[in-house]
């Protein structure tokens, strides 16, 4: 299971931090859009805070929800994501699932349930 990453991979702010506005792994603080691609342009809208995780990574490892892709078989077209366990190789946090259950709390930046 992968721990979160001190500095964001983007524009290098630490934990805690402010993403930079032009960072492409900032989600928007007002809507958890990706902040470079928010159609929001409210006073909240911001880069969020690095919390480790790209957008939703947090809070899937949190709820244990991980992904690995599969390839298509022989005569299929395209593969797919699907479940497994965090120990799984190349498994990764099941954001989207998060973003399709979740909702996106303004005060807390952060997907909550």
């Amino acid at each position: 299971m992968p721990n979160p990453t001190e500095h964001c991979p983007d524009c290098g702010v630490g934990i805690g931090a402010r993403h930079d506005t032009d960072c492409d792994w900032a989600q928007c603080a007002a809507t958890g859009t990706q902040y470079l691609m928010c159609p929001d342009e409210g006073p909240d809208c911001r880069p969020d805070h690095w919390n480790g995780y790209m957008g939703g990574g947090k809070e899937a490892v949190d709820l244990g929800w991980w992904i690995v892709w599969v390839p298509p078989a022989p005569g299929e077209v395209g593969g797919r994501f699907v479940p497994c366990p965090p120990d799984m190789k190349d498994a990764i946090p099941d954001t989207q699932r998060v973003m399709r259950t979740h909702k996106w709390d303004r005060a807390r930046e952060c997907w909550v349930r």
